[in-house]
């Protein structure tokens, strides 16, 4: 389809984070994992992430996220990456699927939201690189989250 054209660049992510878990070294824990690559891809400026402010990059996000038809596309790109990584943790952990299903909503929503917040903050004019200290801030924060439960918001 057309949509799927136009989010073709980023469909070698879709389902990255079940990579990463799969590959994780032995006695690292899949969370850990996920967090420092997606504390590696803030440091790589990888477009995923939000923190890239290559004019094209930049444009072709604008577009994503101002098309009806697109967003729709990018919500089962988001899914399958759910569906992959509750995979990756069944396979790779102990978890049962309800808890591997429960938590890889919660760690493909988390990635989302700071990438989303990063592309908006360099769509306000931040650069990539003012943006990178506060971004890789708000990453650590969220996984601590992720680990810690939510405890921390009550």
């Amino acid at each position: 389809t057309k949509e799927d054209l136009v989010v073709h660049r980023m469909a070698d992510h879709e389902t990255e984070s079940a990579r990463v878990v799969r590959a994780r070294p032995a006695h690292t824990a899949p969370l850990d994992a996920l967090r420092d690559h997606f504390l590696d891809g803030l440091r790589r400026r990888d477009p995923i992430t939000g923190l890239n402010d290559m004019p094209q990059i930049r444009e072709l996000t604008q577009l994503i996220f101002r098309t009806p038809a697109l967003i729709d596309r990018m919500q089962r790109f988001r899914a399958g990456g759910e569906r992959a990584l509750t995979e990756a943790l069944c396979d790779t952990t102990d978890a049962p699927e309800l808890v591997a299903r429960m938590a890889s909503v919660q760690i493909i929503a988390v990635q989302w939201a700071l990438s989303m917040e990063n592309f908006e903050r360099l769509i306000s004019g931040e650069t990539a690189d003012a943006r990178y200290p506060d971004a890789a801030r708000s990453a650590e924060q969220a996984f601590a989250l992720l680990a810690n439960g939510l405890a921390a918001v009550g």
